[in-house]
């Protein structure tokens, strides 16, 4: 997004990850803010777990802690690590048990998604990474300052 002729942002797109609507990333409306004053200057941390996926942010439910990629290259998110599941016969790993959410987001022409990687095969077993918080970011920030 360009502002005028000299001052360039970076826009990046902001979607809630459980309905896939895209969001308005103003600061004023956000119950979920907090801010700290600090002798450095004024931090804004949002307490919100969030993620950026394929050039997008997405921002998940409170209970959001993990995020996998199942075979088929859908991402998922879920309260907790699951286990894979496996065929009964060949004991070939399917993918990954239930309670899990796909993240959606909106097109361009206003279509529900789902988030996909394509990953290369077999990879999709070590998919699992911790959703970040930012609050946890900020507490790094203020241990690197020393």
């Amino acid at each position: 997004m360009i502002t005028d002729n000299t001052t360039k942002q970076l826009s990046i797109q902001t979607f809630d990850a459980w309905t896939g609507k895209e969001l308005n990333t103003s600061h004023t409306d956000s119950d979920m803010m907090v801010k700290m004053q600090l002798s450095v200057g004024k931090i804004e941390v949002d307490l919100r777990p969030t993620e950026i996926i394929d050039g997008k942010r997405f921002i998940f439910p409170a209970e959001a802690k993990w995020r996998c990629v199942e075979p088929n290259g859908v991402v998922y998110w879920s309260e907790q690590r699951l286990k894979k599941y496996c065929d009964e016969d060949t004991k070939e790993p399917l993918g990954w048990g239930a309670n899990k959410h796909p993240i959606h987001y909106t097109n361009k022409n206003g279509y529900l998604r789902t988030v996909t990687q394509k990953l290369e095969p077999g990879m999709w077993l070590h998919s699992w990474t911790r959703i970040p918080r930012q609050e946890n970011r900020s507490k790094r920030l203020f241990l690197d300052l020393d």
